[in-house]
């Protein structure tokens, strides 16, 4: 008698639908860490285990920290795409340390991921909300120094 092979458990809770850490990086490279964090927070969420949502966000943060100190001390003629790819270089290579035995174990189990498009999508989204946020702050700061 055969029978087909055993696939182990998924980490995730049943139907949940994991980023990849390719997805988390696109949406990092559209939305800043910020977004690619908030995919990380609902990989850890969506555990069996409950995660580490709060790990996920603060290494997000550290990530965006950095950045953002970075680009600020480094000479200005340091192109911006250079420090896009860090971050998302940066928060793929955190996702794969956190949670990619687990989205190994997911799709070994037979389950489907969440597709990349959306990570991209949710990266667009925190594009727009960015934008909508520093544009008005840019301009109010460029009025009060009159330029």
């Amino acid at each position: 008698m055969t029978s087909a092979p055993a696939h182990s458990a998924s980490p995730f809770r049943e139907g949940a639908l994991p980023y990849k850490s390719a997805g988390i990086g696109l949406a990092t490279f559209f939305g800043s860490p910020l977004a690619g964090g908030l995919l990380l927070w609902l990989n850890e969420r969506r555990r069996q285990d409950g995660g580490r949502p709060l790990l996920a966000l603060a290494l997000a943060l550290v990530v965006l920290v950095v950045s953002l100190v970075l680009a600020y001390y480094l000479p200005a003629n340091i192109p911006a795409a250079i420090f896009t790819a860090v971050q998302m270089v940066a928060m793929a290579l955190i996702a794969r340390r956190l949670q990619g035995q687990a989205i190994l174990a997911h799709t070994a189990s037979g389950r489907p991921c969440s597709s990349d498009w959306k990570a991209v999508g949710i990266g667009l989204l925190f594009l727009v909300v960015i934008l909508l946020v520093a544009m008005p702050l840019t301009y109010l700061g460029a009025q009060k120094l009159g330029l």
